[in-house]
Formats: structure tokens, C-alpha cells, sequence
């Protein structure tokens, strides 16, 4: 296996997808034409908790071998895990951008509906969670590996070197689930074998989790949707 690494995906630290987060959310809240009573969007729901996770024999950091066992929403997992405890997280995602998933990591973060994040549609008072939630986000050692197409995810193996520098503790793989038939006709590319062989040869322990986003009631928008698929040569 090569440790290349090939332009099909786009590797961020969690500050750069902060900041293309924070920089959406204060333009959507300047531009804003009225207050919109959106529904209740449930994160909890929409991502779940996670699958199951292979190689914990893997694993070489204590508290993150005691979470490995415990079964907790997806988002309070990462959060606890990269944001809390600061311990090197790699986020993969396939087919979401790394802004819409920081999007929802902050909306945890500032208990904050994400529908008001994503339409800047909220009070000024709201401001001062939202920075304090990204203040607290900002320096941790974390990162976003975005693939641009399910079957790219055969290609992760490239970036053993990369989990090896970065100390990285702990690999979550969030797979987009909808009805789209070429999502689906490719589930099979993700599978436990598959992640089984994938944590041994990178020596960590790897997550996963599904998006449901047919349950979701908020929308992507067309520029966020464009970024998670422009391939992009990562310098790190």
C-alpha cells in the first residue's frame, strides 16, 4: 500500500472547517431578510450512534479505550472525545462536506438549533455561545478527511502516514445514507471486514456511522454541496 497521497480527497484541520463555518454563519446573519420559525432538527437522530467500531486492540490511549465501549450519540462521542478530553480525531466523510459537518458539531457545541446556524437566523445574544462554542473547537488537533465519492474510501489506506504524524487516536467514518440510488448501490464499499483489515494496518481504532439524511428537515446548500465534491491536493 502506497502512502501517497492522491488528490480525490481534501484533508482539513478542524480550525479551517471552523473558520468556512463561522465565515457562512456571520454572512447568513448579516443577510438575513426575516426571522423564519424552522421545525425542530434532531442531530441525536440524524447521525445516530455509532455502528460499531473495529480494532479496539488497536487502541493505545486509556479514555479512549473506555469510550470505545460506550454507546452515545455520534456527535456527543466526537465532541467529548476531540473537543473535551482534546484527543487527535480523524473525521472521515464521504459525500459531506467538512463545514456542514462542523455545522452540526457547533450547533452541539452552543445548543443551538442548526437551523438557525445554517440561516443566520438567530438573536445577538446567541453570538457570544457560538464563538465561546468555537473557541473551544478552534486549536484542537483534529482533522477532516473528505472523499469525494464513496468508492474513493478504498484509497485511506494512502494516509498511514499521515494518521501516524498527527498522533491521531481515533478515526470516525461518517457515511451519507439517503435514497439516492448511487449511494446506496455502493453501501457495500463499507463493511465490517473491510474496517476490520483498514484499523489494523492503520494500528488505530476506526467508528462508524451513518447520516441519515432523509431525516433531516434542513437543507445543504448548493455552494456547501459543490465544496465536499472539489478535489483538492492536501499539503499536510
Amino acid at each position: 500500500m502506497s502512502d501517497s497521497v492522491p488528490t480525490i480527497y481534501r484533508i482539513l484541520m478542524y480550525s479551517e472547517a471552523l473558520t468556512e463555518c463561522m465565515e457562512l454563519i456571520e454572512k447568513r446573519y448579516h443577510n438575513r431578510s426575516q426571522e423564519v420559525n424552522y421545525p425542530a432538527f434532531d442531530i441525536e437522530e440524524t447521525y445516530g450512534k455509532i455502528e460499531y467500531i473495529c480494532g479496539r486492540e488497536e487502541c493505545k490511549d486509556d479514555y479512549v479505550s473506555k469510550m470505545l465501549y460506550k454507546k452515545l450519540p455520534t456527535m456527543e462521542f466526537l465532541k467529548r472525545l476531540s473537543i473535551t478530553k482534546k484527543i487527535p480525531c480523524l473525521v472521515i466523510s464521504i459525500n459531506q462536506s467538512a463545514d456542514a459537518i462542523m455545522m452540526d458539531l457547533l450547533s452541539a457545541m452552543c445548543a443551538l438549533d442548526v437551523h438557525r446556524l445554517r440561516t443566520g437566523n438567530f438573536q445577538p445574544c446567541h453570538f457570544h455561545r457560538i464563538t465561546k462554542a468555537g473557541g473551544a473547537i478552534y486549536d484542537r488537533k483534529s482533522y477532516f478527511l473528505v472523499f469525494s465519492k464513496p468508492e474513493s474510501i478504498r484509497r485511506i489506506q494512502d494516509v498511514k502516514r499521515f494518521v501516524k504524524e498527527k498522533f491521531i487516536s481515533f478515526v470516525l467514518i461518517l457515511y451519507k445514507q439517503s435514497n439516492d440510488k448511487y449511494v446506496v448501490a455502493n453501501s457495500n464499499i463499507i463493511n465490517r471486514k473491510y474496517l476490520d483489515l483498514l484499523a489494523k494496518y492503520l494500528s488505530v481504532p476506526i467508528g462508524l456511522s451513518r447520516i441519515y439524511l432523509d431525516l433531516r428537515n434542513d437543507v445543504i446548500t448548493q455552494e456547501n454541496e459543490e465544496d465536499s465534491v472539489r478535489p483538492r491536493q492536501s499539503n499536510n
